[in-house]
């Protein structure tokens, strides 16, 4: 008797540990799986994404790298007040989206705040505070958009580096990881969402606006004319047209209509609701301005040759060419008032506000 209560004891412990096994184990797998995305979900805006994704702003907070600190990941309030290293690295493309940050890095990082880069050149997901770092792809990119629960980017097949020779295609890999898919050739340029859809221009075909369907999973060409850095918004694209000298154009997507909203060469530019900060090419007289989405209102803003011009809801950053440093800014709406990013450089420094 004694020895049938002993096996009934053993076969109960041994159920009960297989049922803890199973249940941590399950727990395990749920704590992993990352929520779903609304499949609309949008990570950063076409404009920053032109000038590197130095800039991204979720539901109040901006996420930023700062130049003053190597690259390195930030959070702030939009008004410059509490600033937080999240993580090392030199960071480019940032993506945010549910409870998560998506960026690619061109370096490894040290360990900062609550989570650091394990590992170095590649894209990467951590938790909105930086902690819970994960690689998702070692892939070489200069792009980087997070569309509902996948992120889309450029790949550099084979080559470490940006060079002429590297063959470059669209690509895709979900948020939580997983297998990579190769979407297109022809280096893309990403690149514009909207409704759900992903477009980017052909670079090696003439520059074509494209199309990607999550949906469907189809590629088509949506507009069979050469657009440059694209950004369509309102239905309507803004783009460089490279035929009629890099002037600043807007086409309906409604109607085919097009529009002339600059009458000079262009080099970059990018838009926020109605107002669009753009970078003129004329050797006599280089200068940053802007100007309303409809073509009126131009306004200088800064003598000289910018780049980087990332906008947030309260201010537009960009630097000058081949100089990182220092970092300038001016409210994004309202009186022009160029300064410089200070708040950013006193937080690199270890400083408060008051020092």
């Amino acid at each position: 008797m004694n020895e049938k209560k002993s096996a009934i004891i053993i076969i109960i412990v041994a159920v009960a540990f297989i049922a803890i096994a199973v249940l941590a184990n399950f727990l395990l797998n749920r704590s992993k799986q990352i929520p779903e995305n609304d499949p609309w979900l949008t990570g950063s805006t076409a404009g920053n994404q032109y000038h590197g994704g130095l800039f991204c702003e979720l539901d109040g907070t901006v996420f930023f790298s700062n130049a003053y600190d190597s690259g390195s990941l930030y959070s702030m309030q939009p008004g410059q007040t509490e600033l937080q290293k999240l993580n090392g690295g030199e960071i480019f493309y940032i993506n945010a989206g549910g409870e998560y940050l998506y960026y690619y890095s061109r370096s490894n990082g040290g360990e900062a705040g609550l989570g650091y880069v394990r590992g170095g050149r590649g894209i990467y997901r951590c938790d909105l505070n930086g902690s819970k770092t994960t690689s998702l792809s070692d892939a070489t990119c200069d792009g980087l958009l997070l569309l509902g629960n996948s992120l889309y980017y450029t790949n550099f097949e084979g080559s470490d580096d940006r060079s002429n020779n590297a063959v470059v295609t669209l690509a895709t890999v979900p948020i939580n990881g997983g297998d990579e898919l190769l979407l297109a050739d022809g280096h893309p340029q990403l690149g514009t969402i909207s409704n759900g859809v992903l477009y980017y221009s052909s670079m090696e075909n003439n520059y074509p606006l494209c199309t990607y369907n999550p949906s469907t999973g189809g590629v088509d060409i949506a507009v069979d004319q050469s657009m440059y850095q694209p950004i369509i918004q309102n239905n309507v694209v803004y783009y460089l047209d490279i035929h009629d000298d890099y002037h600043l154009k807007a086409y309906s997507l409604y109607d085919g209509n097009i529009q002339t909203i600059v009458s000079e060469r262009v080099d970059c530019f990018n838009i926020m609701g109605n107002i669009i900060y753009y970078q003129n090419c004329d050797p006599d007289h280089y200068a940053l301005k802007r100007i309303y989405a409809d073509g009126t209102g131009e306004e200088f803003v800064m003598d000289g040759a910018f780049h980087n011009i990332n906008m947030t809801s309260e201010y537009v950053y960009f630097t000058e060419f081949n100089n990182d440093l220092p970092v300038y800014q001016t409210p994004t709406f309202g009186a022009v008032n160029v300064t410089t990013f200070d708040a950013a450089f006193r937080a690199a420094a270890g400083m408060t506000s008051t020092d």
